[in-house]
Formats: C-alpha cells, structure tokens, sequence
C-alpha cells in the first residue's frame, strides 16, 4: 500500500490500532521504530517522525518481523497477515475520506464576489483535492462570464468535468439554456469538447 506521504507513524499508530492489543504483534511496533532507524544510521539526527511509509520501509516492516519471530512464522501468518490487511485497508478508506469526500462545493454566488486571481486559487484548491463537482462549478462560471476567447478553452474544461461525473444529460441541458455562447466558439474547440 502507497498513500503518497504517509508518515510512518501514522502508519505504525494504525497498525498498533488494529492488533488490538495483541502480542507479540502490538510490541513489535515498538522494536521495529528502533530498529528502522539502524538502516539511517548515516543520520544520527533523523527520527521515526521524518520518514515515510514507502514500499522500502514496508518490507523492511515484513522482514524485521519475519527475522524476529522465525521459530513462530507458522503461528503467527494468518493473524500478522490480517492486522497488516486491516491496516492498509482502514489507512486507505482514511485517506478516502480525507481526499476524496471532502468537497467544499463551491457556489456561484460565492464565485461572484472573488476577482480572478482568487478564482484561479480556489481552483488550485479544488484540483489539489480532486474536488471536480466545485471544478465543474468554476468551469461553468468562467464559461458564462468568459470571453469568446477565454471560452475556447473554459468549454473543453467544463465538458470534461460533466464527462468525469457522468452528467452528460446535464450537459446537453446546459448547453441548449446557453446556445448563444457555443455561436461564438470555433468548430475546432466544439470538437475538442
């Protein structure tokens, strides 16, 4: 499992959570943040906070247990291999919550008191959060207040984002109130979109 930057300590936290208390597997947590930090002895500054839980560290996770507990390897699998699942899967629908279902839903009205520069931060924002309810959102109101010129890449924009939530009922709605914009955008950008 690979959540861009997730800290191994919230990976090692959730990973303590979901043994339940359960030895050997709930103290390793505690021997691993040790011995991890012996493959940087390079840096003797550098602490279990800075590093990441990479694919690197995620097999030296599967390796210092294994070297640990050898003589129990046959015991141990099947529960060692459920909690690092339940991890991975509780780590996971976190970072879905966090990223995905966190959208903000931008309003028209509150995109009619911004000037462009906030526009263009508010969409950043959005982008960052893959938010692409609130892009559709800013797309539709840079599409009506834009100009023919600024519209022949604000109509692709738009389309795509009513293509990604499968709106396209929507869109051809959208499209017939606002007939009069698409009369002044090249057949070029009509075809793009």
């Amino acid at each position: 499992m690979l959540i861009d930057r997730l800290k191994l300590p919230e990976f090692l936290e959730e990973y303590k959570k979901q043994t339940k208390g359960k030895e050997p597997f709930f103290s390793f947590v505690g021997y691993f943040s040790v011995e991890i930090l012996k493959d940087f002895n390079y840096d003797d500054e550098l602490t279990i906070d800075e590093l990441t839980a990479s694919n690197h560290i995620q097999k030296r996770f599967h390796e210092l247990f294994e070297k640990k507990y050898r003589d129990r390897t046959i015991e141990l699998r099947n529960d060692y291999t459920d909690i690092f699942q339940f991890t991975q899967k509780e780590l996971a629908l976190k970072w879905i919550r966090q990223n995905i279902f966190t959208s903000n839903l931008v309003e028209e009205s509150q995109l009619e008191k911004m000037d462009w520069r906030e526009v263009y931060k508010l969409r950043r924002q959005c982008a960052n959060k893959r938010d692409i309810e609130s892009l559709l959102t800013i797309a539709k109101h840079r599409f009506i207040k834009g100009s023919a010129a600024t519209n022949v890449s604000n109509f692709p924009e738009m389309c795509y984002y009513y293509g990604r939530l499968h709106q396209g009922e929507e869109l051809q709605k959208f499209l017939k109130d606002k007939s009069f914009y698409l009369f002044m955008l090249p057949k070029s950008c009509k075809e793009l979109a």
